[in-house]
């Protein structure tokens, strides 16, 4: 069974990323690159604190488990400079899991970018 989409301010989206009445939550984008790594079920997203528009990219550091050990917003990229917006990404940064891989470094590098 697919996804159900709605047309929401020019562009497609989610049924699921519709902000509510009382537009207290938009539509959040989040995208994660780490070299030979998956995101492992759903890439968890912040809390959209209003109508920002913009990224939020954060700087991840994961082991060989996939589990994110570091989080650092601000990366190269990022044009929402709101602190309590770059709280929201880093937490939901280290909520993200990815596939577990023996051959890879004992911590790898990668970026999750938000877009608000």
């Amino acid at each position: 069974k697919g996804k159900e989409y709605v047309k929401y301010d020019t562009q497609f989206i989610s049924m699921t990323d519709v902000p509510d009445e009382n537009h207290e939550s938009y539509a959040v984008r989040a995208t994660a690159r780490v070299r030979l790594r998956n995101v492992i079920g759903a890439l968890p997203k912040p809390k959209s604190l209003g109508a920002e528009n913009g990224k939020v990219v954060v700087q991840i550091e994961i082991d060989q488990y996939g589990i994110v050990i570091s989080a650092i917003p601000g990366a190269e990229g990022t044009t929402l400079m709101d602190k309590d917006l770059w709280n929201e990404a880093r937490s939901a940064a280290m909520k993200t899991h990815f596939n577990t891989s023996a051959s890879s470094p004992t911590t790898q590098s990668g970026i999750i970018t938000y877009t608000f």
